[in-house]
This record gives structure tokens, C-alpha cells and sequence, in this order.
């Protein structure tokens, strides 16, 4: 292991472990690879929103666990709903 490998992974877990939001490490080590990953949202982000909702969790609830307002949380599950209709 390469001291640049070591520092990409004690980055990657201090983000995982200090981000306002939930991450998990994996997404961690996109963010870290590409910095531009941050805003955008990974499909598996959305279907735990709708996992999530479907356990009964608000919509605010839900917002508090991912840092962002109901109304994106609303948007993303209606979204993900979407892509997954017959």
C-alpha cells in the first residue's frame, strides 16, 4: 500500500464517519476519487429512501437522516417511484 492509497482511506473513512449526512464508506471513496460525486444522488441513495418510507418513516424523518428538506426527500422517492412503475 502506497502512502497516496493510505491517505485516500483514512479520507474516505473520516468523511463516512463525520458527514452531516449518513455515507457509507463506499460512497465515501467515490466522493474522495471524484469530488463531484457530493451532490449528486446514487441510485441506491433513493431506493433507501423509498425503503425507508415504506417503514413508516416521515418524510421528515427521513430528511433528518439525509441532511436535506422534505420536499427533496418527497421529489427523489416520487422519482425513484417512477422509474420503477409498469
Amino acid at each position: 500500500m502506497t502512502s497516496i492509497d493510505l491517505a485516500d482511506n483514512i479520507s474516505a473513512l473520516c468523511l463516512a464517519i463525520l458527514s452531516p449526512r449518513q455515507m457509507s464508506v463506499e460512497r465515501a471513496f467515490m466522493v474522495v476519487g471524484d469530488p463531484r460525486i457530493k451532490a449528486k444522488w446514487m441510485t441506491t441513495d433513493s431506493m433507501e429512501l423509498v425503503k425507508l418510507k415504506e417503514l413508516g418513516m416521515s418524510l421528515d424523518e427521513i430528511g433528518e437522516v439525509f441532511g436535506v428538506d422534505k420536499s427533496t426527500i418527497c421529489k427523489l422517492i416520487k422519482k425513484e417511484e417512477r422509474r420503477w412503475e409498469i
